[in-house]
């Protein structure tokens, strides 16, 4: 016999309770960020003072809402007051990513 697991109870649940457990199974799928050290920082420093220079494609994954995100396309600009990077994807659309929050810049090779 199959069993539906909490489907089955969810029929008798209050509205508030489905509610609550929804929120449980979202909660559970958090990723937590992971620490960059210090070397890993001057590589990403690095490729992104290249990257603009040569205006070359690159793929930045950042971390962002409990989850890992990445983004293609060129870096646009650098704004270094309020430390962000802004990516030109390809459809034109600007992307601005905190520099506390990027993980990986890699040189698209597309």
């Amino acid at each position: 016999m199959r069993d539906r697991g909490s489907i089955k109870w969810t029929a008798m649940m209050l509205p508030e309770h489905k509610k609550m457990l929804a929120d449980l199974y979202e909660e559970q799928k958090h990723v937590t960020k992971p620490e960059l050290d210090e070397q890993k920082l001057e590589e990403l420093n690095d490729i992104i003072r290249v990257a603009l220079g040569h205006t070359l494609n690159v793929k930045v994954t950042f971390y962002r809402h409990h989850g890992f995100h990445s983004v293609r396309g060129q870096i646009a600009k650098i704004n270094e007051l309020v430390k962000v990077i802004s990516v030109m994807d390809d459809s034109g659309e600007e992307h601005h990513i905190s520099f506390e929050d990027i993980l990986n810049i890699e040189i698209d090779r597309k």
